[in-house]
């Protein structure tokens, strides 16, 4: 799947309930973030890899074999973190 022009592919990622000791984190509100599998030609903002905070309004949700991707333009990503 390659995404063209200013759009980002990216595969949501569901927040950590535990930390790597074992620690479970109680959270009121929950950040969900995605981890971005294809970038268009003309962003510079992210590169593949990149874990992200996005306005999930905004994209668009694609099913691809038993997989859910989200297509999103560069400009509804708030943060590389």
């Amino acid at each position: 799947m390659q995404a063209i022009r200013t759009q980002i592919i990216v595969k949501q990622q569901q927040p950590e309930t535990k930390t790597q000791s074992g620690i479970v984190l109680t959270q009121n509100h929950e950040t969900t973030y995605g981890v971005v599998v294809s970038v268009g030609a003309r962003v510079k903002e992210v590169k593949i890899g990149d874990r992200i905070v996005l306005n999930w309004n905004a994209a668009v949700q694609i099913k691809h074999g038993n997989d859910t991707f989200y297509a999103v333009n560069s400009d509804a990503v708030y943060a590389v973190v």
